[in-house]
């Protein structure tokens, strides 16, 4: 934001940057809600199978637990942003990319985490025939 700014259109601005931080810190939640929902039930299923798991799905049935603390953390940053009088864009848009990122790879590595033995396991039960 810049100095030449009126209050109006500073407010607007933070207003928006606060509608961008929750959509972040929720799509966070939402993963780690998931992760922590489920991944104890596909851990035990894929072992029940017998599946190799792959060594990023062990990382994440270990981890799935702390990934609540990313929309924490995330909330905190953002927080601060929007209570400095004048925040500089750099700032806002690293939480914003960050955040995003760390969403995205929940997003990702659970998918990775859950259909990665399966495939592995489908292949095995392919090349058996």
């Amino acid at each position: 934001m810049t100095a030449g700014e009126d209050g109006a259109t500073r407010r607007a601005m933070r207003v928006q940057l606060g509608v961008m931080f929750a959509a972040i810190v929720l799509w966070q939640a939402q993963g780690a809600l998931v992760a922590w929902a489920a991944m104890p039930a596909i851990g035990t299923l894929l072992l029940e199978l017998g599946a190799e798991l792959p060594s990023f799905t062990r990382f994440a049935l270990v981890t799935h637990r702390a990934w609540g603390l990313a929309p924490v953390i995330t909330s905190v940053v953002a927080i601060d942003v929007l209570r400095r009088p004048r925040p500089t864009t750099a700032h806002a848009l690293a939480v914003l990319v960050g955040g995003a990122l760390v969403a995205l790879s929940f997003q990702t590595g659970l998918l990775y985490a859950v259909l990665e033995p399966i495939l592995q396991g489908l292949g095995k039960v392919d090349n058996v025939k």
